[in-house]
């Protein structure tokens, strides 16, 4: 009985131990399959590493196609606060496809009919990027019908007095008695000295003249529309700047901006082209005050958008000096009138 009862014990024994080294090889296993599962990585960056267009605010998205249709009184279109892309990536507006000529305050001017620009999107990491066409097309100004009445008074009277001229002097008499004597005389001597001398005189001076006129006057004519100066601001790129104390509340433009040659300016309140400054004085709030100016070259063919900084300093804090209040006692001294002790205030010991 006891050998069958050690026996016994021994074969629980070996159970457990059996049991015991299982569960140890299964655990690191297991906490390594657990590991992997949750190992950050990877899969996180390739679905957060797109390089998309997630929304445009104002623009019809197809594709990598976007679109709009703004009115003639739109001179201007912003992208800013507009286009929303994927997590971690960054976008930049261009004016052609390889990326080169790149918007930095990214509002651009606008022509009449389609405007093309680009928008290139890149990934976080770097490795993928997508470029979308941007069409913005700006519609013709209204016609006006009040050229139509001017053409129908001046073909009428033009054809009247052209048919009363004519005919009187062909009637006259005196022409035909006159013509009859002195036929074979003039008609010899008239066509035979002017046909030599003029023919060869007017052919050569008028022909060699105006040739070389037009070939120098096309030549240095610039069609740029460029800020060339502005006076107390400073020029980086489509950007100016310029810092102004508190007392300052106005600032004018005027006799401070020089464009190309031929060129023209505006200034605009806001970013859309809507609020036009005709006077060019602003008005500045404390802080950054932005405002946009749209050099037109003389053709009207080009056109350039400059981003205007005027930052007004805060007013500073008033200090008033600190004054201590002065120890004043308001009504009268107690008075002692015990006859035993005398007249007058009562004193005081103070410990």
């Amino acid at each position: 009985m006891k050998r069958i009862l050690s026996a016994l014990l021994i074969i629980v024994a070996v159970g457990c131990c059996l049991f015991a080294l299982a569960s140890c090889s299964l655990k690191p296993s297991s906490k390594k399959a657990t590991e992997k599962a949750t190992d950050p990585a990877t899969s996180a960056v390739t679905l957060s590493d797109e390089a998309l267009i997630v929304s445009a605010d104002g623009l019809t998205k197809n594709g990598d196609a976007l679109s709009a249709s703004v009115p003639y009184e739109r001179q201007i279109f912003t992208f800013e606060n507009r286009i929303t892309v994927s997590a971690g990536a960054t976008w930049r507006l261009c004016t052609d496809e390889e990326g080169n000529g790149t918007v930095q305050i990214k509002a651009v001017p606008l022509q009449v009919g389609d405007n093309t620009f680009y928008i290139i999107v890149t990934s976080g990491s770097g490795k993928r990027q997508t470029t979308y066409v941007v069409t913005i097309r700006r519609e013709a100004a209204a016609t006006d019908p009040a050229t139509e009445p001017a053409t129908e008074p001046a073909t009428e009277p033009a054809t009247e007095p052209a048919t009363e001229l004519t005919t009187e002097p062909v009637t006259d008499p005196a022409t035909t008695a006159a013509a009859t004597e002195p036929k074979t005389e003039p008609i010899t001597e008239v066509e035979t000295e002017p046909k030599t001398e003029p023919a060869t005189e007017p052919a050569t001076e008028p022909k060699t003249e105006p040739a070389t006129e037009p070939a120098t006057t096309a030549e240095p004519e610039p069609d740029e529309a460029l800020i060339i100066s502005a006076e107390g601001l400073s020029i980086d790129g489509n950007a100016l700047s310029a810092s102004v104390p508190n007392d300052t509340t106005s600032f004018s433009f005027a006799d401070r901006i020089t464009v190309s040659e031929r060129a023209t300016w505006q200034l605009f309140l806001d970013a859309e082209g809507s609020n036009t400054v005709p006077d060019k004085t602003v008005p500045l709030a404390e802080g950054d005050n932005t405002f946009y100016i749209l050099v037109t070259s003389g053709s009207g063919e080009n056109l350039s958008l400059y981003a205007v900084m005027i930052h007004r300093a805060p007013a500073e804090p008033v200090t008033e000096p600190v004054t201590e209040p002065a120890m004043t006692y308001e009504g009268s001294l107690p008075v002692q009138t015990d006859p035993d002790k005398g007249f007058g205030p009562i004193r005081y010991d103070w410990p």
